[in-house]
């Protein structure tokens, strides 16, 4: 029975049709041409793994993509009577008989050729039609690969499969069921099971392999080599050769090469010493053997025997299909040679070579560990560009994960697009606290707000360091009003703001002249529409002022800063606006400072009395220096040791004796004192003081005395 004629008494009736990738498609056929492309309509599509199901108004089918068809069985009967009906009886070639005179018309005795000639033995499909077509053995084999095959609803396609390729490409899982054997696969391998189940121990018996034919063995074999059944492999192999007394073949060959995708069991070594046996043999490896070795070479990697089989592959013509370039990078990947597989996977691109999306999937994995992040994220913009509708969620989460994780602004910022955006990903609660410090680290805050977005709705309690994120987030972006905002939002929610939470808005304010006069009238424009100012973002304006040392106009804010706090100034306050006073040199204002923190109550603390004692060692007359040094000491404090050397260094300069006075205290307090030992003993000379030379090269000596920072 010709296909064709099949296909065309087949239009208007329903069909299935099973593809080469694992997809069916249920639908009523339309047209078909005369090379097998088909249209259908009202189609059913189903994912490989029969978890997925889609519908279709119409599909157009190429014809080298159909695995098996099925049709109605009155549309078999119907193209049988009619071509009875047209064609009377007649022999092939030779006669009235198949090729070769003999009863069957098969050649040689019996109608058959080994079980597997041409001719029209019992066990030929269509046994009524006479015609000199390509027959189908609807034999133990046949059944074994296709469990649901019935004889009266199959057709014949054009270029099938051999027993070969059926070895390498076949995507059946479920055997026959007349077959009483363990044939569950023994492992389940994935990024979320990397541990392999144990191999099944149990054999097969000696009962079981005798009453199996030489057909059913051979299916038994073929899936066992598919599965990877190493042991039982090797048995029925050793019971077809030495019970069975069949001849060692490349069919033999491949299953033992083929069963060595164990990952327990098999090797590269046995693969080796397989193919040196078949050198022995004189059997010359064809190109299913090469497939099914670089399959092998995809689980246990060797790049030496690869290179061997390619190079084979080459001299002997034989070209590469896509299933083997898929076993090619996948064995790349495993052996971390990244550069090589990227460089496989752009070849297949530019020939249009279509990458299954499990393998984009697993080289995804590998790149982001080796946080290859940046050739990651080119493989996944190319999967969508192209359209792919089979991209993993775990891929993209896995590279959201990785990408937030290095802060690695371009893919984070990609995948929280395309797929948390648009609901396909829930990110954790972790994984969102990583992409809102991207954000902030890149100074995105459209990002950090859809972070916040996102934490609101599961009614997440956000903490100080999910605003600090977004405060830098803002400031990074150049929006210094939206941050203050965040500030006055932190203190509505009764987080304490204190300067940490502030330092992101310092920093931008302290490089921009006009900086802090803008930020303060956005504070001004705050407070007006009711928000209550925290402190510190007044503090954190008054400090940019100070870096710039501009003093007059910090105490101009501090005059106005109970209008938009009502709560007043505290410590930190005043001591910013005293190092503004050292910064400009300003000890009058300083003065007046105190006096301010007496009028108010406020009591000061060590940074206080640190930053006056600095402001008076700017004068000709320090000895104010000394008395806040007093004070210092009866409440129990210390200067900082960078104060204790700018007072040594003053009173040096000034051949001031109380400078060893001031270096005992230091090795009282446990500083280290040394240097400025060895310093004084060089440089102070006998008379009494430092020489106007050595005063000038004093504030160069850096590494010995100098004086600290207000």
């Amino acid at each position: 029975m010709l296909p064709l004629g099949l296909l065309s008494a087949a239009q208007g009736h329903p069909m299935l049709v099973e593809l080469k990738n694992g997809e069916t498609l249920n639908g009523h056929l339309v047209n078909s041409d005369t090379w097998m492309n088909l249209t259908l309509k009202e189609v059913v599509q189903t994912s490989p793994d029969g978890d997925k199901f889609f519908r279709l108004p119409e599909v157009y089918v190429r014809g080298n993509n159909i695995k098996f068809l099925r049709v109605p069985d009155e549309i078999i009967d119907l193209v049988k009577e009619s071509q009875q009906n047209q064609q009377p009886s007649r022999g092939g070639r030779g006669g009235g008989q198949q090729r070769g005179d003999h009863s069957h018309g098969g050649r040689g005795d019996g109608g058959h050729r080994g079980d597997r000639g041409r001719g029209g033995g019992p066990d030929a499909f269509s046994r009524t039609n006479p015609m000199t077509t390509t027959k189908v053995a609807i034999d133990s084999l046949w059944r074994c690969l296709r469990p649901a095959f019935s004889s009266s609803t199959a057709v014949r396609l054009p270029n099938a499969v051999s027993l070969h390729a059926g070895i390498y490409t076949t995507s059946l899982r479920t055997p026959p069921d007349e077959i009483k054997f363990r044939t569950k696969p023994f492992y389940s391998k994935s990024p979320h099971n990397p541990r392999p189940r144990e191999q099944p121990k149990g054999r097969l018996s000696s009962e079981e392999l005798t009453n199996c034919s030489n057909d059913t063995l051979y299916g038994k074999l073929l899936w066992d080599s598919l599965e990877g059944n190493f042991r039982q492999t090797q048995q029925i192999v050793d019971y077809l050769v030495r019970e069975r007394h069949e001849q060692p073949s490349l069919t033999l060959y491949a299953a033992l090469i083929q069963s060595n995708i164990c990952p327990l069991h098999g090797s590269a070594g046995t693969v080796a010493a397989i193919l040196n046996e078949m050198k022995e043999e004189g059997l010359v490896p064809d190109s299913d053997v090469y497939s099914a070795v670089l399959q092998v070479l995809s689980v246990h990697p060797d790049y030496i025997l690869r290179n061997t089989i390619l190079d084979e592959m080459h001299q002997r013509w034989f070209n590469l299909n896509r299933q083997g370039w898929h076993d090619l990078i996948c064995g790349l990947i495993r052996e971390r040679q990244y550069e090589l597989a990227l460089d496989k996977i752009e070849h297949l691109q530019r020939s249009s070579v279509r990458i299954a999306s499990w393998l984009y999937d697993q080289l995804t994995y590998a790149l982001c560990d080796a946080e290859e992040l940046d050739e990651a994220l080119k493989i996944m913009k190319f999967r969508v560009i192209h359209e792919e509708q089979r991209i993993s969620g775990n891929s993209w989460y896995r590279l959201l994960d990785t990408a937030s994780r290095w802060y690695h602004y371009d893919a984070t910022r990609y995948v929280w697009k395309k797929r948390v955006e648009t609901h396909f990903i829930n990110p954790s609660d972790g994984l969102c606290l990583n992409v809102l410090n991207t954000a902030a680290r890149h100074g995105d805050p459209v990002l950090a707000t859809e972070v916040f977005r996102v934490l609101s709705n599961r009614s997440v309690k956000l903490e100080m360091y999910h605003y600090e994120a977004l405060l830098e987030a803002y400031t990074g972006g150049g929006d210094v009003k939206s941050a203050l905002t965040v500030l006055c939002a932190m203190r509505d929610v009764g987080i304490d703001v204190s300067e940490a939470s502030t330092r992101a808005i310092y920093k931008s304010l302290r490089e921009q002249s006009k900086g802090p006069r803008e930020a303060f009238e956005a504070l001004r424009l705050l407070r007006k529409d009711g928000r209550k100012i925290p402190i510190a973002a007044i503090n954190c304006i008054l400090d940019a002022l100070s870096f710039q040392g501009n003093a007059i106009l910090a105490l101009e804010h501090y005059k106005q800063l109970r209008s938009l706090c009502p709560d007043g100034p505290n410590t930190t306050t005043f001591n910013v606006l005293v190092r503004a006073c050292g910064v400009s040199h300003r000890k009058d204002l300083a003065m007046f400072l105190v006096s301010e923190m007496q009028a108010v109550g406020i009591s000061p603390d060590l940074l206080t009395y640190d930053r006056l004692l600095l402001v008076c060692l700017q004068e000709d007359n320090y000895e104010d220096a000394f008395k806040y040094l007093e004070e210092m000491e009866r409440r129990g404090w210390a200067p900082r040791p960078g104060t204790w050397k700018a007072l040594v260094a003053r009173c040096v300069t000034a051949g001031d004796q109380r400078a060893w006075e001031l270096v005992n205290q230091m090795d009282e307090k446990g500083l280290d004192t040394v240097k400025i030992r060895d310093w004084l003993s060089e440089a102070w000379g006998k008379s009494g003081g430092l020489e106007t030379t050595e005063k000038l090269e004093l504030g160069k000596t850096g590494g010995h005395i100098s004086q600290g920072g207000v």
